[in-house]
Formats: structure tokens, C-alpha cells, sequence
């Protein structure tokens, strides 16, 4: 069956299988249940001894632990939300803790983003500057591999400047990216900018 454009994986089919079978349910009846299940997790969670925590586990990333799994959680249930609050016109919780965290998650992305997604070239550098909610200026150089630095020594070849919220959203894949340039600033050679601009997504 034809789920729809935004399925564009099996990972995107089990999804949408939850979505399809939740659909008829009352807002009451799925707040009750995120209560339940949440309260529920939560309380697993505290009550989870520290080694098992820590101990090795699958995770979507590859093989770490389970502390790193939900770490990606945090990531996962924050872009979800700004999905919620896009959808109803109510944007907000664009700071803070776990918006940190979840733009920490993106970082560690950041070299595959910009070397293997944006297909900066060998010898290039970058620099993307998050002007809000959140301000950050995230470097990366191209040496053989991207890699995230802490500054950089030189101009970069490229440069682009926007919302730490805007980023977030091209990198969960949530934006048209086209249609998302009207509120990215370019700078340096601007064909690569574009190009870079135009490539941030790269979750499932």
C-alpha cells in the first residue's frame, strides 16, 4: 500500500503502522496513554541499576550503551514535539537543556553532514553560526575527512548563518530545504554554501 511520500524506509513503515493504528483514538485517549506510558518509563528508568545503565546496547547510532541510546532518546522525543508544535502553530521549547541536547546529537554528526552529505570538498573549511534561540558557531574542516573543530584559524570557503531552530529542523529532515534558504544567511563561496545548505538532513 501507498503510505505516502514522507515513508521513505522500512524503519518510516513500522512508524507509519503506529500512526495508522492510533489514528481513530480521541486526543483524551492518547494523552491518557502518553501519561501512562511516560510515568511508567520513567519510574523504570530511575529504578534502573547504574551498570545496567551504562552497560552495552544496540543503539540506532551502532553499538555503545544503553546511557548512549538514551541519550539519542532525548534527541528523538525533543524532534518529535517541534513536530507536534509545527503542526499546531505552537512553536516554543527552542532553548534550554534539551535543546541543548539534541543540537549536541547533531554535532556529533556534524563531519558526516558536511563531508559526505554536503560533499564539502579536501582542503575546504566551514562554518555554520546559530544566531538563536540557541548561538553557537559550529566549525568543521575538511582534511582528508570533515571533522568538527573548535575554531578556526582562517576565514572559512563557506559559511552559513541561521536559527539554531531552523538548523535543528534541516537536520531532522523537517524542512524543505529549498524553500528553507530564504532564511539562511550565505557567505564565502556561495555555491558550496548553497550546497551545504541544501544537504543537512540526515536523519532516517
Amino acid at each position: 500500500a501507498d503510505l505516502g511520500p514522507h515513508v521513505r524506509n522500512n524503519i518510516g513503515k513500522v512508524n507509519e503502522a503506529w500512526i495508522l493504528a492510533l489514528r481513530n483514538r480521541s486526543d483524551a485517549e492518547l494523552l491518557a496513554d502518553f501519561v501512562s506510558v511516560t510515568a511508567e518509563r520513567l519510574a523504570t528508568l530511575r529504578q534502573m541499576p547504574v551498570a545496567e545503565f551504562y552497560a552495552p546496547s544496540w543503539t540506532p547510532a551502532g553499538q555503545a550503551t544503553y546511557a548512549r541510546f538514551m541519550q539519542i532518546r532525548i534527541f528523538d522525543c525533543w524532534m518529535h514535539e517541534q513536530d507536534i508544535r509545527a503542526a499546531l502553530g505552537l512553536p516554543g521549547h527552542d532553548s534550554g537543556p534539551v535543546a541543548e541536547r539534541a543540537l549536541a546529537e547533531v554535532i556529533l554528526a556534524l563531519g558526516y553532514i558536511v563531508g559526505k552529505r554536503g560533499r564539502a570538498p579536501d582542503g575546504s573549511s566551514v562554518l555554520i553560526r546559530l544566531r538563536g534561540p540557541i548561538e553557537r558557531d559550529l566549525a568543521v574542516v575538511v582534511d582528508g575527512r570533515a571533522s568538527v573543530v573548535a575554531e578556526l584559524d582562517a576565514p572559512p570557503t563557506a559559511s552559513l548563518r541561521m536559527s539554531s531552530a531552523l538548523f535543528l529542523r534541516l537536520a531532522g529532515g523537517r524542512e524543505d530545504p529549498e524553500a528553507a534558504l530564504t532564511g539562511i544567511e550565505l557567505g564565502g563561496d556561495e555555491v558550496l554554501a548553497r550546497q551545504l545548505a541544501t544537504n543537512l538532513a540526515y536523519t532516517i
